[in-house]
């Protein structure tokens, strides 16, 4: 399943933060750890001082830090950032005494909240809270309101906290200026990549379109050819096929001369060489179109009744009891039909004997989907089996799947063949829109070249 993009940029910011964070904690444990060092080898005592208690909670906050940033990353940093700031005040306490030695300390923390978490507004938030924490601290400091000492005149005590609160503003400011700055930069490489992408995606589609009009111009080029022969053929043999094949139905050939088995023979060759001026007639009139409103259904159950499945061959029809009207030229629905349950009863019979007929309701038409258990189609046929006089069949003329081609796209619908390799079986998907997507005579011209 699919991330959305906004999900996916809060999952890709928590794992920055997260892995920050474990670089911020990193840092903090080494210090403490030789701040622990420095203060064992001053004193090296049985008990330990208020200080080492210090180091050793924060120590102990650095752990929940570590355990909870993956799952709450920005909070955790709010958190932790700001109980570092208590650990300062409580070394006041446990101290007895202020020198504002450790409030500096307050400056390299408030850096490591805009560090950490590189968005607008963060490190403001961690700023306005140390300011607001210790001008409540230093006040009931300066007031003696808590039992804290001052080590130094009162006068340069309120100079050192203000100089303190001013490093902190000013240091704010330049880190949210950083923040603003890194985040449009970072918007604009994201601008940039995306207009990258969308160039690329034009350039492969532009790519294929240049590639597919080729392959169009190649065929209207064999189908223009074809068309020429078609005519040709016709004009030439139809009538002496048609005559022989009169004389031997009549059985005034020469007795003697042709025997019964001969005259079978050559009205079999009659009927192919009919056949074949046929389908090649079929193929270059499909441009003539003649658009009405039908039922698809219909035309289907017709179709299926006058041209059964064949001894040996189980057919399955699937369709929904009411189904809606198309425009579409009924001749040519027939025909697309009759080629897709001649290709499916053909490969069925070599396989396990099933073909299967869906039609079904689509987005702004209708999909007529013909499925058979036959040997399948190899995938490097697939582009190939609907260029005009390509067969795999040594009786087949190459033209059947041409021509439902060749009428789907009359009718601005899309046919596409499915056939895995390691399962039996082919599968063509017909997809036709409600109405045609050109005029008929726009539709004749493009057929025609």
């Amino acid at each position: 399943m699919n991330t959305p993009p906004a999900v996916a940029d809060l999952i890709a910011e928590a794992e920055i933060i997260t892995r920050r964070a474990r670089s911020f904690i990193w840092v903090r444990l080494v210090v403490d750890l030789l701040l622990l060092a420095a203060l064992w080898l001053a004193d090296p005592g049985d008990q330990p001082g208020p200080l080492t208690w210090l180091l050793l909670g924060d120590i102990a906050g650095l752990g929940l830090y570590a355990l909870s940033a993956p799952r709450w990353p920005t909070a955790s940093a709010y958190l932790s950032l700001l109980a570092a700031a208590l650990l300062i005040i409580a070394s006041d306490y446990l101290l007895g005494s202020t020198t504002l030695l450790v409030w500096f300390g307050l400056i390299p923390l408030s850096l490591a909240g805009g560090l950490i978490v590189a968005r607008a507004g963060f490190n403001s938030l961690v700023t306005l809270s140390y300011i607001i924490l210790f001008a409540l601290h230093g006040g009931l400091i300066y007031l003696g309101r808590i039992p804290v000492t001052l080590a130094l005149p009162p006068s340069l005590f309120l100079l050192y906290a203000a100089a303190i609160g001013f490093v902190l503003i000013v240091l704010n400011a330049l880190v949210e200026t950083l923040i603003i700055y890194l985040f449009q930069a970072q918007q604009t490489m994201v601008i940039t990549e995306v207009q990258l992408l969308q160039t690329r995606t034009e350039l492969e589609q532009s790519r294929n379109r240049l590639f597919d009009i080729q392959h169009q111009a190649r065929q209207r080029e064999r189908i223009s050819a074809i068309g020429q022969i078609a005519d040709q053929l016709d004009k030439l043999l139809r009538q002496p096929l048609l005559a022989s094949q009169e004389v031997l139905d009549a059985g005034t050939a020469a007795e003697g001369q042709i025997s019964p088995a001969q005259q079978t023979e050559l009205r079999r060759l009659n009927s192919t060489a009919l056949r074949i001026i046929d389908g090649l007639v079929q193929f270059t009139s499909i441009g003539r179109s003649q658009i009405k409103t039908l039922n698809l259904d219909d035309i289907l159950a017709t179709e299926i009744g006058q041209f059964p499945a064949p001894p040996g061959v189980a057919l399955h029809l699937e369709q929904p009891p009411v189904f809606p009207p198309i425009q579409a030229d009924p001749d040519q629905m027939r025909l697309l039909i009759h080629q897709l349950l001649d290709n499916a009863y053909r490969a069925a019979a070599r396989g396990g004997g099933h073909v299967t007929v869906r039609l079904a309701p689509a987005a702004e038409g209708v999909r007529l989907t013909v499925s058979d258990d036959g040997p399948g189609i190899p995938a490097d046929q697939h582009d190939r089996i609907f260029d005009p006089l390509y067969t795999t069949r040594e009786s087949g003329l190459g033209l059947g799947l041409s021509i439902c081609q060749q009428v789907v796209h009359m009718h601005g619908g899309s046919i596409r063949v499915e056939s895995a390799e390691n399962a039996p079986g082919a599968s063509f998907s017909i997809y036709l829109p409600r109405m045609p997507r050109q005029l008929p005579e726009e539709l004749a011209q493009d057929v025609a070249g």
